[in-house]
């Protein structure tokens, strides 16, 4: 993450995404993020906060399909957990559960 000039923050993290053809109109997909730092603006993140506290790995799994040409609807289930690594009781896990309407124009 880079801020202001006086104010830079580095983040250590890995990021891996694969899609996977299923069948003529059918796809998985397979996401997964791994911080092995603690995002200090985790928080303030709208669509899916993070703890500012502990390492995560974020992973996402869902599946595609082509409704029509250039329309596809994503039902997808994203999970975030935590390490340990304070030596404290880490965060609770999140579950999302989401669909995504994806078109073309």
């Amino acid at each position: 993450l880079v801020g202001n000039s006086n104010n830079t923050e580095t983040i250590d993290m890995a990021s891996l995404f694969a899609n996977f053809k299923l069948a003529d109109k059918w796809s998985a997909l397979l996401r997964t993020d791994r911080m092995f730092t603690a995002n200090p603006r985790g928080p303030s993140i709208d669509y899916i906060p993070f703890s500012d506290q502990e390492e995560s790995t974020f992973l996402l799994f869902g599946v595609d399909y082509e409704l029509v040409r250039n329309v596809n609807i994503i039902p997808n289930i994203e999970t975030v957990f935590y390490g340990n690594s304070s030596g404290d009781t880490a965060p609770d896990s999140d579950l999302i559960f989401r669909t995504t309407l994806s078109f073309i124009f």
